[in-house]
C-alpha cells in the first residue's frame, strides 16, 4: 500500500495534465505540502533508533526533489544533511540518492539555484568518507560528480573554481587500497574534463602560471592531476596517465605553457627500467602530439638527435612513432625546417 502510495503521489506531481500545457505553473501546487510533510516525518522518526519511515521519505524524496521549488529544496537538502550526521549506513546512502537524484535531473534556477549548488558542493566535504570506505566513497564521487556538472552548466566561472578544489580532494582517492575507487575517481575526473573544461576552452583561452579566473582553475586542476606522477602515487600510475590523457585532450592547445614540466616527467618516466605503463604513457604524449602540436611537444622534450651522434643509442626515439601516428593539422613549414633536414643529415651518414 505504502509503495503504491509513493507511485501515486510521484505520478501526481510528475505526470498532472495541466503541468504541459502551456500555462503550465512553475511546480505542481502540491509539492509544497509534499516537500513539507516529507521533512516532517523524517524530522520526528530521523533520531529514532528504527529507521524505517526515514528511510521511505528519503525514497519518496529522491524521486521527488528535481520537483519542488528552491526554498523546499534547501530545506530537504538541509534535512538530508542532518539525517546524515547519525552515521546510519543505509540512511547516508539514501541520502546521498537523493542529492544524485536532484542533480543528475539538472533543474532550472526555479529548483536549484547557482548559489544553492554550490552551498551543497561545500557541505558534502564534511561527509567524505575515508580512501578505504568502498561503497560510501564511491557514492560520494558520484554525487558530487554531478554536482559539479550542474554548477558549471549553472555558471561556469564559479563551477570552475570549485572543480580545482574537488580535483585536489579525488586525488587522494588514487591513493585508496581499493582499486574501485581508483577507477571511479579517474572515471570521475576524466567526465568532468569531457563536461566542464574542454567545451569552455576556446572562450577560456590561454592558460598560464600567472593566469586568473577560470584559467587559474584550470591550471590548478592540472597542477593536482601532474602530482599524480609523484612516487607515492606509483601503484595508481595506469590510472593517472589515463588522466593526463584526457588534460591533453582537452586543454592541451590551450593550456600547453603549464603543461610542459609534466611532459618532461613523462619522457623521464618512460626511460626509467622496467616502467610497466609505456602504452599508456605513450598514448597520454600522443594525445600532446595531436592538441599542441609536435613543434609545441619537442620545445618541451627534444629529440635530442641531431645527426653528429657517435653512437646509435637515441633515448628519446620512441617520440618519432608516437609523433607520426598522433599528429594531426599541424603547420607543414615545421617538418621543412626541423623534420626534413635532419632526415637528410641521417640519410647521408
Amino acid at each position: 500500500i505504502r509503495k503504491a502510495a509513493q507511485h501515486g503521489v510521484c505520478s501526481i506531481l510528475k505526470g498532472s495534465e495541466f503541468m504541459f500545457g502551456e500555462k503550465a505553473p512553475a511546480h505542481h501546487p502540491a509539492a509544497v505540502s509534499t516537500a513539507k510533510f516529507c521533512i516532517q516525518e523524517i524530522e520526528k522518526s530521523g533520531g529514532a533508533r528504527e529507521a524505517t519511515t526515514t528511510l521511505h521519505m528519503l525514497t519518496l524524496l529522491r524521486d521527488l526533489l528535481p520537483c519542488f521549488p528552491e526554498g523546499l529544496v534547501k530545506s530537504c537538502c538541509e534535512t538530508l544533511l542532518r539525517v546524515m550526521t547519525l552515521s546510519h549506513v543505509l540512511v547516508t546512502a539514501c541520502a546521498m540518492q537523493a542529492f544524485h537524484s536532484l542533480f543528475h535531473a539538472r533543474p532550472g534556477p526555479g529548483t536549484l539555484s547557482t548559489e544553492l549548488n554550490a552551498q551543497i558542493i561545500t557541505a558534502l566535504y564534511d561527509y567524505a568518507p575515508s580512501e578505504s570506505d568502498l561503497q560510501p566513497l564511491l557514492a560520494w564521487l558520484k554525487v558530487m560528480e554531478k554536482a559539479h556538472i550542474n554548477l558549471v552548466r549553472l555558471q561556469r566561472g564559479l563551477g570552475l573554481g570549485h572543480l580545482s578544489r574537488f580535483f585536489g580532494n579525488a586525488m587522494t582517492c588514487l591513493l585508496s587500497p581499493h582499486s574501485q575507487v581508483v577507477t571511479a575517481a579517474t572515471q570521475s575526473l576524466k567526465e568532468l574534463l569531457k563536461e566542464c573544461v574542454a567545451p569552455h576552452m576556446a572562450d577560456i583561452g590561454s592558460v598560464t602560471s600567472s593566469a586568473s579566473g577560470p584559467a587559474q582553475s584550470i591550471a590548478k586542476m592540472f597542477r593536482a592531476a601532474e602530482e599524480g606522477l609523484t612516487y607515492r602515487f606509483h601503484a595508481a600510475w595506469g590510472c593517472v596517465l589515463q588522466l593526463l590523457c584526457a588534460f591533453f585532450e582537452a586543454c592541451g592547445r590551450q593550456a600547453h605553457p603549464v603543461m610542459r614540466k609534466c611532459l618532461q616527467s613523462l619522457c623521464d618516466l618512460r626511460l626509467s627500467p622496467h616502467f610497466p605503463h609505456t602504452a599508456a604513457l605513450d598514448q597520454a604524449v600522443g594525445a600532446a602530439v595531436a592538441s599542441m602540436g609536435p613543434e609545441v611537444v619537442l620545445q618541451a622534450v627534444p629529440l635530442e638527435i641531431d645527426g653528429s651522434e657517435e653512437t646509435l643509442d637515441f633515448p628519446r626515439s620512441w617520440l618519432l612513432p608516437v609523433i607520426r601516428d598522433h599528429v594531426q593539422e599541424t603547420r607543414l613549414g615545421f617538418f621543412t625546417t626541423y623534420f626534413l633536414p635532419l632526415a637528410n643529415t641521417l640519410k647521408s651518414k
